[in-house]
């Protein structure tokens, strides 16, 4: 009867030592004595000193708190652990997500905007969108009236309007200056999700007995992209001396989804798009904005922004709030896809073939999507279906038909891919590596780079042309320090139009006639200015059988996943092999979990929750 008893009691001093309130004897220290005075403070606790002695300071604390050891989670909140069956937050973990009720720097600034907000910017449904045109010489614009009235805009090229022309509406806003960029010297600003209201249902350590409510939520989310724009404009003019000529994002700017289209949730989203569209300075330049899986349930973010060429012959009904568009700006030509109303390769096909047809000789090609295909982060590059079937349609169709740069969110972390290419014939992508700081002329792939939560910013930098070479570069900042955090990467191919490092202009579309051939190229004439010009040659992939790949729009398309992981992709490092078996009480598997699975000889993985396995003795 004593080995029984023996184990029982040591199983009910186990629980005792775990529930403990002296958080030091772990330490190897009693705890103090009520009342005494704190004579050090680390990381574990507060210190005081009884009879020569260190002991731990015992604080009063919510029954709730967590002293686990185990490491077994970890998101916006901090780390969390698992005790008796129950997650619980661990001791001194600080919450990752950005709350600016605990930033001391912009506590005033932050107090004001909170007293404005509540009272007057919250409710301003009727923002006005200032969007990319077709190329670089057009604007379009996006507002809406919330009463039944006929709005009206006018514009002109002084503040004072007297030379205004007019179209329909009511009350006047105050004049908004814009001024056009630099076509042979231009940025743009690239930001992923900034998804405002996702800082609801957070934890915050002033609010320990609730999470943090959506009006609060967005509130802290409105503040926080403002300052991601004006610290954006502030880098660009600081480096370049002047603003920078478009923002792109990846998508998911609202986190309200509203699947059964309620109407308070419909309030959240109009809050969450002011927010999105209350910076001032957005107004001066261009957006050029693609649907992300938060916005694609209702028609809410077609009511803000006015795609140029968007495709309208689309495969299949559903709520389609922005679809496939493409615009030209100079050089480059961006195509913007809207990935989650996904179902094959037809109407990806029919975009990226008409925008190349419209524009065949700008010298980039970028194309913008919210879901990651290349990516390494953990919610969803990897286990996403949505993903899973895009990757082999839009590797091949981007690949071959000659796209420089992709831009992607969805995921919150920032992954910048080697260049990928794909073999249609084996159906598979494949690898060519990439450092910073090397200038890589005419790549053979396309660079992917997904996007974190809109706290740091891409910026393209065209330079100005050296040698007949137009030159991309590629660098992740950090918003309110300017650190580089990624990059550059450095991008250099011939220009489009080869003739004008000789001095002559290119023809145009409609001239293909040959009448000389030397080593530079092909030679037309343009009889408009008598002058010799040279004859740019299409780049658009031939009709092929390969059904991902084909131009022709007709043709039926089929989707093929692959198998091949993506994490040989990315500059992130690669997940251990399982010869690194865990070691005594470390991970060994659960949802999330993406280390080891196996443990070191005397232990096995022993399963605790859905969330994580433990390597304990095997006896």
């Amino acid at each position: 009867m004593k080995k029984p008893i023996l184990n029982i009691l040591l199983i009910f001093e186990c629980i005792f030592e775990v529930r403990s309130d002296c958080w030091s004897e772990i330490q190897g220290y009693k705890c103090c004595p009520e009342g005494t005075p704190v004579a050090y403070t680390d990381e574990n606790g507060e210190w005081g000193v009884i009879n020569n002695k260190w002991c731990g300071i015992q604080k009063k604390v919510l029954d709730d708190y967590c002293w686990s050891e185990l490491l077994v989670d970890e998101d916006q909140d901090g780390y969390w652990g698992a005790e008796n069956g129950k997650w619980c937050g661990m001791k001194n973990s600080v919450p990752r997500w950005n709350n600016r009720e605990l930033n001391d720097e912009t506590r005033s600034s932050w107090n004001n905007f909170k007293e404005i907000w509540d009272k007057e910017y919250q409710y301003n449904f009727e923002r006005l969108s200032v969007f990319v045109g077709e190329d670089e010489s057009k604007l379009n614009f996006g507002w809406y009236s919330t009463d039944k009235t006929t709005p009206k805009v006018r514009y002109s090229s002084n503040s004072n309007m007297i030379d205004s022309k007019l179209f329909e509406g009511d009350d006047w806003e105050p004049a908004i200056k814009y001024k056009t960029g630099n076509s042979d010297d231009f940025s743009f600003i690239f930001v992923g999700d900034p998804q405002i209201g996702g800082s609801s249902n957070r934890y915050s350590p002033l609010h320990k007995d609730r999470k943090v409510n959506l009006e609060e939520g967005i509130r802290n989310d409105a503040y926080n992209w403002n300052v991601t724009i004006v610290k954006s404009f502030e880098y660009i003019n600081n480096k370049y001396n002047q603003n920078p000529s478009l923002l792109m994002s990846a998508g998911d700017q609202a986190d309200t989804m509203n699947q059964l289209k309620n109407d308070d949730e419909y309030i959240s989203q109009e809050k969450e798009y002011s927010a999105f569209l209350l910076p001032e300075l957005l107004k001066n330049i261009p957006s050029a904005i693609t649907v992300g899986n938060h916005e694609h349930y209702t028609d809410t973010w077609g009511k803000h922004f006015n795609t140029p060429h968007p495709q309208t012959d689309i495969s299949y009904n559903a709520t389609i709030p922005g679809y496939n568009y493409f615009f030209k700006y100079n050089n480059v030509l961006v195509v913007v896809l809207e990935t989650s109303h996904y179902r094959d390769c037809v109407d990806f096909n029919k975009t990226v073939t008409n925008a190349i047809k419209t524009y065949p000789h700008t010298d980039w090609r970028i194309a913008m999507f919210h879901h990651d295909i290349y990516s390494n982060g953990r919610i969803h590059s990897h286990s996403d279906d949505t993903i899973a079937a895009l990757r082999p349609c839009l590797s091949s169709l981007l690949y071959n038909n000659k796209f420089d740069f992709v831009i992607n969110g969805h995921d919150h972390v920032y992954v910048a891919s080697n260049f990928v290419t794909y073999d249609d014939k084996n159906e598979k992508h494949g690898v060519i590596e990439i450092s910073t700081d090397t200038v890589y002329e005419n790549p053979d792939g396309t660079l992917y780079i997904t996007a974190n939560c809109a706290t740091g910013i891409i910026k393209f930098d065209n330079n100005k042309n050296n040698n007949g070479k137009t030159r991309l570069e590629v660098s992740n900042i950090e918003v309110e320090t300017f650190n580089i955090l990624d990059g550059p990467y450095i991008f250099e191919k011939q220009m489009k139009c080869w003739a004008k490092i000789l001095g002559y202009e290119c023809c145009a579309e409609d001239n293909k006639i040959v009448y000389d051939t030397t080593s530079d190229g092909e030679w037309g004439y343009d009889y408009n200015n008598n002058e010799w010009c040279g004859i740019i040659r299409d780049d658009i992939p031939n009709t092929s059988n390969t059904a991902t790949t084909t131009t022709t729009i007709n043709t039926t398309t089929t989707t093929t996943t692959t198998t091949s992981t993506t994490t040989t992709t990315t500059t992130t490092s690669n997940t251990p092999e399982p010869s690194n078996c865990a070691d005594q009480y470390e991970l060994c598997g659960g949802k999330y979990h993406t280390g080891p699975t196996c443990c070191k000889p005397g232990y096995t993985c022993v399963y605790k929750t859905e969330y994580y396995s433990q390597c304990l003795p095997s006896n």
